[in-house]
């Protein structure tokens, strides 16, 4: 399970895309080389034609200048080779990555105004059924919720470790106790949903790892302005320390 900052848009066809093709489905998918399956936790908002320009790009121009090039959420809108210039959106659904819609807030005050939206939709995530459960049982009251078919070659797994075996039973746990903790969630730093997440996480006791590809003082005074620049990478360093593992993005 992967808390992204990145905030998506649903086609004219009710498909999950975004604007940035280094969000889309190539980039996610590049986690199931470890994983079986792909949950995205990130916001998303109303179709394309609903959205105005300065919506639309708010992502790209708040990370651009704070993110290392090239990452996911860092903005960049370098196209793959080859690419049709006149595609304006990319899909980030598709085999093995699901989304886990989360309210599409703008900024500091639309975070303000919807954050504990924001928690409690967290939250039911972890609950019966929810895709961000920890275990297979916890996930099998949601198997008949799923908005797109799932890959033939594997089951549930947000979080397994590929074993190239095909599971059997609902909740894909190959055998194993459905009350086995599978699912590994990682936070893609900073940003106000890893940041919602790793809360979560902290007051379950469940493990997780985090992804920093920016700097969190730039993005806190941006949003906030100078006076959360030092709390922002106070709280960063801490959860940092307490992760189970860390990835930094330096250039």
């Amino acid at each position: 399970m992967v808390a992204t900052e990145a905030r998506f848009h649903r086609d004219a066809h009710g498909v999950v895309v975004s604007r940035n093709p280094s969000e889309a489905y190539r980039h996610w998918a590049s986690y199931l080389t470890v994983f079986h399956e792909v949950i995205v936790l990130a916001r998303v908002g109303p179709t394309f034609a609903d959205v105005s320009p300065v919506d639309a790009d708010e992502h790209r121009h708040v990370c651009s200048a704070t993110v290392a090039p090239g990452t996911a959420g860092s903005g960049a809108v370098a196209r793959p080779a080859g690419a049709d210039p006149s595609v304006t959106s990319f899909p980030v659904t598709g085999a093995g990555v699901r989304v886990v819609e989360l309210p599409p807030y703008r900024g500091s005050i639309g975070y303000l105004r919807t954050h504990r939206r924001l928690r409690s939709a967290v939250s039911a995530g972890f609950g019966p059924g929810g895709l961000l459960a920890p275990t297979p049982r916890q996930r099998g009251a949601g198997a008949s919720c799923w908005s797109e078919p799932r890959p033939a070659t594997g089951g549930q797994a947000s979080g397994e470790p590929a074993t190239g075996k095909a599971q059997s039973g609902p909740a894909g746990s190959g055998g194993r106790s459905p009350h086995v903790i599978d699912t590994r969630y990682i936070a893609v730093m900073p940003g106000l949903v890893g940041s919602t997440l790793i809360a979560a996480l902290c007051r379950r006791g469940l493990p997780y790892a985090m992804e920093i590809i920016g700097d969190a003082e730039a993005v806190a005074g941006g949003m906030f302005g100078r006076w959360a620049q030092r709390p922002a990478r106070r709280w960063l360093a801490r959860r940092a320390a307490a992760a189970g593992a860390v990835c930094y993005v330096t250039r």
